[in-house]
């Protein structure tokens, strides 16, 4: 007796995590997308709109800008999986 076979599609974030679908990986990777938007927003509101600091800010933070982008890049991909 011979067993089917299936093709299993796994989805895995560039944080490193397997999720069982697009659908999943897209929950997380809003989760982590909503609180790295929240964290900088909460920083730059306490800066009390001073333009030099806000620029130093930013300049000194960089990395959080980068690790908001790769997030949003990774949804962007995760998204496109799902239609095809």
């Amino acid at each position: 007796m011979v067993a089917d076979m299936k093709t299993i599609q796994r989805i895995e974030t560039f944080d490193g995590k397997v999720h069982n679908d697009a659908k999943a990986a897209l929950k997380h990777l809003g989760v982590l997308h909503a609180n790295a938007l929240s964290s900088i927003s909460h920083a730059i509101c306490q800066l009390n709109g001073k333009y030099v600091t806000t620029g130093d800010w930013i300049d000194d933070n960089l990395d959080r800008f980068l690790a908001l982008h790769t997030i949003k890049q990774d949804m962007i991909l995760v998204a496109e999986d799902e239609e095809d």
